[in-house]
């Protein structure tokens, strides 16, 4: 996919067949993978090697990744430590290649 997200005016809603796709990218970050700029109603605020932060465009609020929590979860946090750490949070996993991706939602 590319960074461009196409909207149809005349019905006010974006065009999803053209949103933008995570994809794992060899040569990106030294092997790392790449986030795309922009996400539905949203787009990245900053990034490091295998995360990125985003940020929504009004009304629209963050919503976690369901998988990503439970995995913080998991590994000791209680659920509002969890929420705190990863409301806005994308994380590539290296070893699955698997994007866990945030996203926004309507308010």
């Amino acid at each position: 996919g590319s960074n461009w997200v196409m909207c149809d005016q005349s019905r006010g809603e974006i065009n999803r067949d053209l949103l933008p796709k995570c994809i794992q990218d060899g040569d990106h970050h030294g092997g790392g993978c790449h986030f795309p700029e922009y996400i539905e109603h949203g787009w990245i605020h900053m990034q490091e090697d295998d995360w990125a932060i985003y940020m929504c465009y009004p009304p629209f609020v963050m919503h976690y990744n369901e998988d990503l929590l439970n995995g913080n979860v998991q590994e000791g946090l209680t659920r509002e430590e969890a929420y705190r750490r990863v409301m806005n949070v994308a994380w590539c996993d290296r070893t699955t290649g698997y994007m866990f991706m945030p996203k926004c939602v309507y308010w």
